[in-house]
């Protein structure tokens, strides 16, 4: 049986070489990948791969590009595996239901064909496993009497026949991180392709949840790194050890549940009010390193009104269900 390695990854952690200045394990995507298959082997779980590999990063993309492959290996057990995946679901009229035009035909009840395409692909150019969300065409009726736009999600190589990847421009923050638009032109797939449950309720909407979480944790892994290379205060070190626990037990817990959000948005805050802290000690890295995280740090910035509506949303539950 493959050892339980929960307990083995903070020790693997504060015992590993840590190398100091930019140098370090990744630093060209060729690297990642690679370092893709090794995390997989060594770690039970996409938490700990994550972290693992947060910690091997020259820079924060990479690091957000472990973060981002677990989330999916988390969401999608026994269909995503070491090969890097993205997960494409925004488009032009943005990631809601109502918004997504991608369509799966049925030809038989074993096919069908995929159509349609994703404006803004996180990794597309170095995936090899696409997490498509499109319409079934099964249009509903909920009982409030709006219109239900019913999702799957199926998984796609990146080589099908029909799948075309476009690279958009670097952003202006962690430029190692790649996107792309992606085109499906009637792409065959087959029935084991297809994710079992909801679309929506079971991939597309807990993700951002997953992915928050998983990319946190790749990115505590990464300063953890720094931390110790640079002999920043002990005290600090033993607070994002502290981090890093919580967000492995984080990992575990239902995406859905309010509870589960709640402890989220505390995490998030321990971690900003750890930055916030621990700023001065940057002085102790070489300038670019504190440059390119200064840049970087903009990446947990994203998305923050969807996280601040996700914590309010989970309070007026609890309170509702009292």
């Amino acid at each position: 049986m493959k050892e339980y390695s929960k307990y083995r990854l903070i020790p693997d952690l504060l015992t590993r070489p840590a190398t100091s200045g930019m140098a370090g394990p990744i630093a060209v995507f060729a690297d990642w990948r690679a370092h893709c298959a090794d995390l997989f082997q060594r770690w039970n779980t996409p938490v700990e791969r994550a972290i693992a590999g947060g910690f091997e990063s020259t820079d924060t993309g990479f690091a957000f590009a472990f973060g981002y492959q677990a989330a999916q290996q988390q969401m999608a057990p026994g269909h995503i595996d070491q090969r890097p995946a993205s997960f494409c679901v925004t488009e032009a009229g943005g990631n809601s239901p109502s918004a997504i035009q991608t369509r799966l035909t049925r030809i038989t009840p074993e096919q069908a064909l995929l159509q349609g395409e994703k404006t803004f692909i996180t990794n597309a150019d170095q995936a090899e496993l696409l997490l498509v969300a499109a319409s079934t065409g099964e249009a509903t009726t909920g009982p409030d009497g709006k219109f239900r736009n019913p999702l799957a999600v199926v998984v796609v190589p990146a080589q099908s026949p029909g799948v075309s990847i476009t690279p958009l421009p670097a952003l202006p923050f962690a430029p190692s991180i790649h996107h792309g638009v992606a085109r499906f032109e009637q792409v065959p797939v087959t029935a084991s392709q297809w994710l079992p449950g909801d679309g929506y309720s079971d991939y597309v909407k807990p993700f951002r949840t997953v992915e928050d979480i998983h990319v946190s944790a790749a990115l505590l892994g990464f300063l953890l790194r720094i931390a110790r290379a640079h002999r920043w205060p002990t005290a600090s070190i033993e607070a994002l050890l502290a981090l890093i626990a919580l967000h492995q037990w984080l990992a575990a817990l239902p995406p859905k549940d309010s509870s589960t959000h709640l402890i989220l948005a505390g995490a998030r805050q321990q971690m900003e009010d750890w930055l916030q802290a621990n700023r001065p000690h940057w002085d102790l890295c070489p300038p670019e390193m504190a440059q390119a995280w200064q840049r970087d740090s903009a990446l947990l910035k994203v998305a923050g009104k969807a996280r601040a509506q996700r914590t309010q949303t989970a309070w007026n539950a609890l309170q509702g269900a009292s």
